[in-house]
């Protein structure tokens, strides 16, 4: 296992709050940002973006080495992501757009797991492998 850089984490968590809780102007290209404006009809669903932000983000953090207030911030951003599904269905008659919701949201999960374990040397490469393990279509 490779050791991982450890940047200064106040970026990387305001960063992840801002998937889960979106601007203000819902303007950004988060994950809260990307799926109101789609909601509201005034951008495409998009989710490429907030997926790759996402994986980074995590793959530069260490859970084990982040203060407990620290800890709980990440948690309750991906926690906010990853619920988003159910108390936000997105409707749409647009198969694609469905399936890009879903993959989003399963791979941000996948994620999540991975960072938790600890042990995973790419984040973003480990989504994309279990995917393909559970015969999910290559996205993005």
């Amino acid at each position: 296992m490779s050791e991982r850089p450890q940047p200064e984490p106040s970026h990387a968590i305001t960063t992840l709050c801002e998937h889960a809780a979106g601007s203000a102007e819902a303007t950004g290209s988060g994950f809260s940002d990307v799926l109101w404006r789609h909601e509201h009809g005034v951008g495409p669903l998009a989710l490429g973006e907030a997926w790759s932000s996402i994986a980074s983000t995590l793959q530069g953090l260490t859970f084990a080495a982040l203060s407990p207030d620290d800890q709980l911030r990440v948690a309750y951003s991906i926690a906010e992501v990853i619920s988003a599904a159910s108390r936000r269905p997105l409707v749409s008659a647009d198969a694609d757009v469905r399936f890009e919701f879903q993959s989003f949201v399963w791979r941000v999960a996948c994620a999540w797991e991975a960072f938790l374990a600890g042990d995973i040397e790419d984040i973003a490469e480990h989504a994309r492998l279990e995917a393909i393990a559970a015969s999910l279509p290559v996205w993005p």
